[in-house]
């Protein structure tokens, strides 16, 4: 950021500027807003005018932990500074014990910037102007960890730290950012409501009709996916139907006004919501509409909303509302049920997922295609999981016997066996282990659940992360909510005709089988529960642990070629060497 201060791409920060001035009495801004609208920006900019006008009073700028604030500070910050001599300049050298990078001072005035994970990053500071960035990034209870019937900590951020300025400087400025998480969950939705609710209007340039322009107004001419011409905003009065395309944004923006659009409880507290639809930064109507076809996309085949809740957060600047719970007939379920025997074409990848219970091993075996899951076969083996591999009477030894030796047929009279295998270390952690490490060959996957809100993921991959024991034992942990949830979806889709699921008609897929599969429900925080503790649920975790058999087996591919894996399967497994691609064998990846 450098030389005079442009703001004609930028518009919608134009009052919100005016506000962190000393000109206004405001006190409190509050901006929920999507990706590239130029809110970090408007933090440079209040910094660099505090240096330039010589305000006096320090500044409190707060991230959600210390690693982002040393990455604001060492180039967005860092950056703007090098870029203007005034401001770099006017620097005084810090002592050692200060971070040059999260400590800045020039006469009358400093910077301070940290990271907010514990609550000591919240006392002993008293400044006169707060930035808060990516407010939904914080724990909302501080120091907080949850035990029965009761929350400890030291309460919530936004509070502790309006705490740190509104004491000693009676005319402070908070600036509060941040794309909105789940409602009941998100720090800056339920502080923006409390506020005048400021949306910024533009007037259409054809009928002069002010509007906010929302997700729902934009239009996204597609098929399968792809966008087939260019997208464009519709204008909100139905006599009008004025359409405005990327190209004319600019001048639209320009005449723009914020709106309140409630009565604040606070006459010193405003906000401001501005969604990506208004960037003019670098992210056109054209991303934005192949970003949510995408995850569409994903959503519809994998049944993962992650991506679609993204869009809604950090695109459309709104929050999302959690799904209290799902009623899946296992009825409806139960009569989808269909040959799988021979296995289709497009049925190339079996794997296995095995739970451990207290008087048996329940076993499930799935098949993978491109867009396609198959439900092949479910079996248990009765006896105590106590009893090691190679000893008499262990249920191991049939386990063993069944992953090594098992095929099945598909349409072309290929015997496909079982690729891979994960299995829960659950509450016997040593038996699997032993299993897993003796039994040949190599390529059974221990995996283990943690703990996982809702479909809250990053990315579609529900596999979280990999540790080693003592004996150097690999287990993998798995974010069992956020996959439950997308297979929730999937089932749900299912049941409306559109799903991708394929259940064998083999007696083991019974009516009993199919309750197990539904027997768990999501509460109010997206964790799924079973009803009452001897509910059985084997049918599901068996397919979760499965799932990550697959995953676990392909992670280092950044793409599979599914149709190298179906000619594998017409020459009987003999692969093609001339295509060059990596080709399974038995259990083990080449």
């Amino acid at each position: 950021m450098q030389g005079l201060i442009d703001l004609t791409y930028t518009p919608h920060i134009k009052e919100i500027l005016y506000e962190l001035s000393p000109q206004s009495p405001t006190r409190e801004i509050y901006f929920p807003c999507g990706t590239q609208v130029a809110k970090s920006t408007a933090n440079l900019i209040l910094i660099a005018y505090r240096i330039d006008c010589h305000l006096r009073g320090p500044i409190l700028a707060m991230h959600a932990v210390k690693e982002m604030a040393v990455s604001w500070a060492k180039d967005e910050l860092a950056e703007t500074i090098e870029a203007n001599k005034y401001i770099s300049d006017v620097l005084e050298r810090v002592g050692r014990k200060n971070d040059p990078y999260l400590f800045k001072k020039w006469p009358g005035a400093s910077l301070i910037a940290r990271g907010g994970a514990s609550g000591t990053s919240y006392a002993k500071i008293s400044a006169a102007v707060l930035l808060v960035d990516d407010a939904d990034r914080f724990a909302m209870n501080i120091g907080g960890t949850t035990g029965k019937n009761k929350k400890v900590g030291e309460g919530n951020p936004l509070k502790l730290l309006l705490d740190r300025v509104s004491g000693r400087f009676g005319d402070y400025k908070a600036f509060i950012n941040s794309s909105p998480r789940a409602e009941g969950e998100s720090i800056i939705w339920p502080a923006f409501k409390k506020t005048d609710q400021n949306h910024f209007y533009v007037f259409c340039p054809k009928c002069n009709y002010p509007q906010v322009w929302e997700f729902e107004n934009l239009v996204i001419p597609h098929k399968d996916y792809l966008i087939t011409d260019e997208p464009y905003i519709l204008c909100q009065n139905t006599d009008c139907g004025h359409k405005i395309y990327e190209d004319q944004k600019h001048k639209a923006l320009q005449n723009a006004e914020y709106r309140p659009t409630a009565k604040g409880l606070d006459k010193l507290a405003k906000g401001y919501r501005v969604s990506s639809l208004y960037s003019l930064l670098g992210y056109p109507l054209e991303q934005y509409a192949k970003d949510w076809l995408s995850a569409c996309k994903v959503y519809d085949e994998e049944g993962d909303n992650s991506e679609k809740i993204r869009h809604r957060n950090s695109k459309q600047a709104r929050p999302w509302k959690r799904r209290v719970g799902k009623t899946i007939k296992h009825s409806i379920l139960f009569d989808t049920r269909e040959s799988l025997d021979p296995l289709p074409e497009n049925c190339v990848i079996l794997t296995a997922g095995v739970d451990v219970q207290d008087d048996r091993l329940e076993c499930q075996v799935c098949g993978h295609g491109e867009n396609d899951t198959y439900f092949i076969e479910h079996v248990g083996f009765s006896g105590d999981p106590r009893i090691k591999l190679g000893q008499e009477g262990s249920c191991w030894n049939q386990l063993e016997d069944f992953l090594l030796n098992k095929t099945y047929k598909n349409i072309h009279g290929t015997d496909q066996p079982i690729y891979s295998m994960a299995i829960d270390l659950g509450f016997l952690k040593e038996y699997p282990k032993d299993f897993i490490i003796n039994v040949k060959p190599h390529y059974f996957q221990a995996v283990f659940g943690i703990f996982g809100k809702g479909s809250t993921a990053a990315n579609i991959n529900f596999i979280q992360n990999s540790t080693k024991d003592l004996d150097d034992f690999e287990s993998w942990g798995l974010l069992v909510n956020v996959k439950k949830a997308a297979f929730y979806n999937l089932l749900e889709r299912h049941t409306e005709g559109k799903g991708n699921l394929h259940f064998s008609d083999k007696p083991c897929f019974s009516e009993r089988w199919f309750r197990q599969l539904t027997v768990e429900k999501p509460n109010d925080k997206g964790i799924f529960e079973k009803p009452h503790a001897h509910a059985r649920n084997e049918a599901l975790d068996c397919h979760i642990y499965s799932s990550a058999a697959f995953l676990l087996a392909f992670r280092e591919y950044k793409k599979i070629n599914w149709q190298s894996f179906i000619d594998w399967n017409k020459a009987g497994g003999t692969g093609n060497k001339s295509t060059g691609k990596r080709v399974i064998s038995k259990g083990v990846t080449v």
